[in-house]
């Protein structure tokens, strides 16, 4: 919205995905993609509240609804995506503003990136507070939830677009490319976001982790001809399990620790674990993070139906809290079996300090 027009947008439309015989769709042809490219999701700009242009949020929603008009136009099979806030303030504008043209509105964005204490050399106490600011998307995702019901009313659905989320350590800057050491600390937190998800997979339409290579908490990092996977990757691989399956509803009983103030919040609990549980096809998938980084954890899951086969598991662990991958290390920490113990309708699995499992096991009954 900063430097594009509505015509500029509806020309990347066409391009993308137009079937007629025109000058754009000559051009994907010539550049190797005959066909269309079938784009689905289109986001009317980014982070416009603040250095997407710092709008007011009402010129906002009435800038998402002209480009919108137009974008329905050149494909009207697109959804699109309104830039929210993770404040309540600014979706409560812009949803007000747009309560009476909700038909452009298919899913609304909201971003939300944490830290506590450095990358690395961060303390016990910095360790569970980055556990706690993960947790915390939970709240921005139920108020969310709670004005997209008011304004909404059941007229149309419209998701909840989780589209940039992650850790975003003090070291992170521009001078260095917004990069910072990737630890097994950071992709436990991720695991408990993921659980965050996987609860409220109802209204989250998608959820895209910031970034993918090289910065922020990236999947993949790279130094020249070198390329590893980072601690956050294998949290990602070991919960594919959980892919195309129905989330399940689970009860968590675990002790919590002290996890001191976080920000502008005063001192709070945060769970020293957590987990998520899916049912696909016959088979049972439980994940489960064990959040202390110093203890280990006897987890013990119980179904309330069926009866569970002999499973396998994955545990993605390391050497210590901050232990990062790199390319003299890069499998200092990685996915690895795991043993668990099956008796019936219960599981029973012991994990190391701070680390993450995945069990999978046939579910009969």
């Amino acid at each position: 919205l900063c430097t594009g027009s509505r015509r500029e947008m509806m020309d990347w439309v066409h391009y993308c995905n137009g079937v007629l015989d025109t000058t754009l769709v000559r051009e994907r042809a010539a550049n190797g993609h005959p066909e269309p490219m079938g784009v689905r999701f289109w986001g009317v700009g980014n982070e416009n509240w603040g250095c997407g242009g710092n709008y007011d949020p009402q010129d906002y929603a009435k800038e998402f609804r002209r480009f919108a008009t137009f974008l329905r136009m050149a494909d009207p099979d697109i959804e699109l995506v309104a830039c929210g806030d993770n404040k309540r303030d600014w979706n409560l504008r812009v949803l007000e503003t747009l309560r009476n043209d909700l038909r452009f509105l298919d899913h609304l964005s909201v971003h939300q990136y944490y830290q506590a204490g450095p990358a690395v050399g961060f303390t016990s106490a910095d360790h569970l507070r980055l556990m706690r600011a993960g947790d915390l998307i939970e709240d921005v995702l139920r108020f969310t939830d709670e004005i997209l019901r008011f304004f909404v009313a059941g007229r149309r659905q419209v998701g909840i677009a989780f589209d940039e989320w992650g850790v975003w350590h003090p070291e992170a800057r521009g001078h260095c490319g917004y990069q910072a050491p990737n630890t097994l600390r950071d992709a436990v937190a991720a695991a408990g976001v993921l659980d965050v998800f996987h609860r409220w997979c109802r209204k989250v339409s998608m959820a895209n982790l910031a970034q993918i290579v090289n910065v922020l908490q990236t999947l993949v990092e790279t130094d020249g001809a070198a390329m590893w996977l980072t601690p956050t990757y294998h949290v990602f691989w070991i919960y594919r399990a959980h892919r195309g399956a129905a989330a399940l509803r689970t009860d968590l009983e675990v002790e919590e620790a002290d996890a001191g103030p976080l920000g502008h919040l005063d001192a709070g609990g945060v769970a020293l674990a957590s987990c998520s549980a899916s049912h696909a096809e016959g088979r049972l998938a439980v994940s489960i993070s064990n959040r202390s980084c110093s203890e280990p954890l006897e987890a013990r899951v119980r179904v309330r139906r069926g009866r569970l086969g002999d499973g396998e598991v994955e545990v993605v662990s390391g050497d210590a809290s901050d232990a990062v991958n790199s390319a003299a290390r890069p499998d200092r920490v990685a996915p690895g079996p795991g043993r668990a113990v099956l008796h019936g309708e219960e599981i029973v699995l012991l994990l190391p300090p701070c680390s993450v499992a995945t069990v999978v096991a046939p579910l009969a009954g």
